[in-house]
Parts: C-alpha cells; structure tokens; sequence
C-alpha cells in the first residue's frame, strides 16, 4: 500500500520480578548495547496483550509467517511465499527450513497449527475475534500451512503479520510467556524486571540476524516526561520519543531528531453503556465541542494533524469525504443538549485518565465546560484492563498506533468484539462493509473505495471520537544510526553505531 509524505509542523529527519535464569547461551559479538525508553508489554505472550503498542516490543523476540514492509504490505519472514485458491477461501504459506526457536525447537507446520489453534480458541486470548473468517489451520506435511477460511478473505498475509500472527514455541509453557517469551525472533528476552526494565540479547541462529547489527537493548519504562532529552543527553538512554515541543531543545543537547509520519492517533474512547453519553445528542456535541486544532497546539505541542477517522491523509483508507466532519462548533453543541432538554450543567460525566496520554482529560474537561457538561478526572492505573477487558470507564483519553492491516484497525474501533471500541457494538452496515474489504484483493483497482467505505461507515457509527493524527517523534544519540521509518512500527534493521 502506499503512502503519501504528511506534513507536519514540526517535520524533520524522516509486582516486580527479575528473570535471569533461563537465559540461554548468545555466542559472542561486537557489542553494541541499545537504551532504549518505550511502554514495556503487560503481557510478553502475545495471545494475552492487549495494547497494539506491544508489538513494538513483542516483534523483537517472536516472529511471525509475514511481516509489514514499511508501507505496509506483507512480505515473507517465516513464510518464504504463499498461495491462494481460486475463490480466495484457502491459503497455504511455505515455510522457511532451518528455523529454531530460542528453546532450541524446531519450526515447523504443527509449531504454527499449535499457535493458531491457541490464539483461536483459548479462553484468555484477546485475539481470537482477529481470526474470524479462519475456519480452521492444518498442516500439509512439515513446511506447509494451510488456512481454510469460512468466506473469502485476501487480508490474511497482511492480517498474520500483527500480533496475532506471532508465533511462540510449542514446548513453551504458555503460562509462562507473559514473563518468560519463547520466540523465534532476532532476539531473546534474558531478564524481566516486571513494568520496569527488560534486557533482550540478539539472537545469532535468527534466520535474518545479519540484518540487525544491536547486540543489545535494555528496554526501560517512561519516567518523567521533561527529563527525557536530559536523559538522552547524558547517555542514560539511548533513543526514546520526544514531544513536539521538545524538538529544539533535542536538537540544542546534540540530539538526532527523527519525524516519522505514522498510523500514530490520539482519540477518546467512548463506553456509551456507561453514564450520559449513551444519549446520541449528547455524544454528538461532545464531537462537536472539541477544537481538534487546539488540542494539537496544546496536549501535543504542534505535533500532529487534526482528524476525525482512523487513517491519515495519504493512506489507501483515508475517506477524503470526511474531512469537514465534525467541525469544532459549540454553539451548536450546547444547541444540541438543549435540544435533547438539558440546561448548562444538568450533565456531569467522570473522565478516566491515564499516564501515557497526559493532557487530553485535562483538554476535555476545559471542552465540556464550554459546552455546559460537568466533570471530574479518575486517574487509572491499570488502563489496560479497565478500559480494554473491563469497560469500566464513561470516556477517557487514548491512543493506537495503527495496525498492519486496514481491517484489524477498522474491526478494533468499530468492530463489535474490538479492543479498543468501548462500547462493543457494530452496525451491520459496518460488518457488510468490512466483509466486502476482505473479499476484494489489495491489488485489485477497487480496493481504495471498498476500503474508504468501510472506513466512513465504521467512523460514523462508532462511538470513539478520532482527535489527531501524530508522527512517531524520535531523538536519539548522535552516534546512532537512523531508524527506518516505517508507518505503522519501530524497525530496527541495519542501526547500529556510527
């Protein structure tokens, strides 16, 4: 798929538990030892996490049959190629020989019909909706891998690339794999310091270890937000993401800034099960009642575009029809609420907050007061599971950083078993739309309207409100090499030293 550059204004350079014993034996190298601050996983097992930021993470020490390439299209990694049948309603991918995972295991067909199976059909998997239209997944001998799908679905090699699609060992525990990931990826995880740090060790046997030149990357926990240039400035760390306002005072400590245009989004995910929003006046002047250009000076300091559906300009499912939707008006707004019989401050809403999204309740809070709502600010801890398992919250500041594939993104917003859709409802309007999506081949001259569709259905059924659109901002010490910039993740081959 591809992607046109997005401007920016800020554009520049394109309970805690110590694992050590089962690190396994790493044949010596150059050294070259990665710091790097970033969201560390909940859960390492990938069939158990339940933030789309973890692959970020999760990718380094498991691997999957396809991977994105860095506009988004499925290229081999586990699988050297695949195959469809005339219909579109079985695939079979080729694996790749000699692969071992870090337990010394070999991959082979039943290793990836044991994973599927699992992310399937186990009770604690946030994946299994994923892989609806997978019927089944056999193994044709030791090297291939059959997906038998109960309608026709093109999107499966880019589906399998995303979380749901990387494959851990079949002799690993997989009560384990939250602490302990047993992958087959470019590295291994050799300690674990529970939401705070972790070590990962490059892998030498990875089928594609000469891409990656870091030996090492010890992985920490965001701190605090206005130290971080400090911190990279001093060598503390090594790479981390930066805001939009802290850019200059990157560049003034000597830092390397890279600006890279992402599927990166801020939004308020919305529960209408919970508390006033569940009137559709009301939620409407809430939309409505938020300045999108406001919250991008303020909460992001200039680093983002202002949108209102889940893809950025450029992309193949941007509906450029939805541009002028939802524009900030709240005169309007306050019409609406007395339309629907409430006075200035009949309504109060609680707005849940959470640390890696700081200053969008804030932001909200200031929205609805203009518009005559009340409200208060829950801090919360453990978000992931009380706004994504639990669905305990009225409205509360978020982000995703996009998907692999299109339709992964359109069913967690708008899907009606979707993470990061608070209210778990659909229109089936949307389902038929998304359905037509999978059935249509991305190289198909179509796709771009099958998938724009799709897109306007589910933002103007959905209850979550899109904000912004955000670049990945990265300052990282000169001495370092680039990152790819890729849209939808951190890619790490070829950085290394200078």
């Amino acid at each position: 798929m591809l992607v046109h550059k997005i401007n920016f204004k800020h554009a520049a350079l394109v309970a805690a538990l110590s694992i050590t014993a089962f690190t396994p034996a790493i044949a010596e190298t150059e050294q070259v030892t990665v710091k790097w601050q970033q969201l560390l996983p909940a859960f390492w097992d990938p069939v158990r996490s339940t933030c789309g930021c973890d692959i970020e993470k999760t990718s380094l020490v498991y691997d999957s049959l396809t991977r994105p390439d860095n506009t988004g299209k499925a290229v081999p990694s586990l699988a050297t190629g695949w195959k469809y049948n005339a219909d579109g309603t079985e695939v079979t991918f080729t694996l790749r020989q000699g692969v071992k995972f870090s337990d010394g295991t070999s991959l082979d067909a039943a290793a990836v019909v044991k994973h599927f199976e699992r992310t399937k059909n186990a009770s604690y998997s946030t994946l299994a909706s994923q892989l609806a239209t997978v019927k089944s997944v056999t193994a044709d001998g030791a090297d291939k891998v059959v997906f038998h799908l109960n309608r026709t679905d093109y999107s499966i090699p880019s589906l399998i690339s995303a979380r749901v699609g990387l494959i851990e060992s079949p002799t690993a525990d997989p009560e384990s794999l939250s602490t302990r990931p047993v992958g087959s990826g470019p590295y291994i995880l050799t300690q674990n310091v529970a939401g705070s740090r972790v070590v990962l060790k490059k892998n030498p046997d990875y089928w594609d270890a000469n891409s990656y030149k870091i030996t090492d990357f010890v992985i920490s926990a965001p701190g605090n937000n206005a130290t971080v240039v400090s911190s990279l400035a001093s060598g503390a760390i090594d790479v981390a993401e930066i805001g939009a306002d802290q850019i200059d005072a990157a560049k003034a400590a000597g830092l390397e800034v890279q600006v890279i245009p992402t599927q990166n989004q801020q939004f308020y995910n919305v529960n209408v099960r919970n508390g006033v929003l569940k009137d559709p006046k009301v939620l409407e002047a809430v939309r409505i009642g938020i300045d999108r250009q406001a919250y991008v000076d303020s909460v992001l300091g200039g680093g983002g575009e202002p949108n209102v559906q889940p893809f950025p300009k450029g992309y193949v499912g941007y509906d450029p029809g939805l541009e002028k939707q939802w524009p900030y008006d709240p005169e309007k707004a306050k019409a609406l609420l007395a339309e629907a019989g409430y006075k200035p401050g009949d309504l109060s809403m609680v707005i849940s907050s959470k640390a890696t999204i700081p200053g969008a309740a804030e932001f909200l809070q200031g929205s609805l007061k203009t518009i005559g709502i009340n409200s208060t600010i829950k801090t919360v801890v453990n978000w992931q599971q009380e706004t994504y398992l639990r669905q305990n919250h009225e409205i509360i500041g978020d982000g995703h950083v996009g998907r692999e594939s299109p339709i992964l993104l359109l069913d967690a917003l708008y899907g009606k078993n979707g993470l990061l859709n608070g209210s778990r409802a659909a229109t089936p309007e949307f389902e038929v739309a998304l359905d037509a999506v999978r059935s249509t081949p991305e190289d198909a001259p179509s796709y771009p309207e099958v998938l724009q569709k799709a897109t306007r259905i589910g933002t103007l059924s959905g209850s979550d409100i899109i904000v912004v659109s955000k670049p990945r901002i990265i300052a990282r010490n000169a001495d370092l090499t680039p990152l790819p910039a890729s849209l939808f993740t951190y890619r790490w081959e070829q950085v290394g030293r200078k």
